[in-house]
């Protein structure tokens, strides 16, 4: 019986000592890929229509199916010098 106790508590232990398997990458895409399905915005959940709009060229599309930030929230989190496009530049 003292055997049997202290293998369960020592698989209790190993628990503390092993790194939690999580999967953020994916979980992450799945979140984004349910958010561009119903072609919102990530972070202010704007209409179809409006989010649709807010790409005003390809740059932002391509950012849209990478991130499914509309181009209003684009031009809020990319600010800097360092965001710009080459021919803005």
């Amino acid at each position: 019986m003292k055997t049997l106790i202290k293998k369960e508590i020592e698989n209790i232990y190993s628990l503390f000592n092993k790194t939690p398997k999580l999967n953020v990458k994916s979980d992450l895409r799945h979140t984004i890929d349910k958010v561009q399905t119903k072609k919102q915005c990530a972070f202010c959940n704007r209409s179809t229509a409006d989010v649709q709009s807010s790409l005003k060229d390809k740059s932002y599309e391509e950012e849209y199916r990478i991130s499914a930030l509309c181009g209003s929230c684009q031009d809020q989190v990319f600010t800097g010098a360092q965001y710009l496009r080459k021919e803005v530049q």
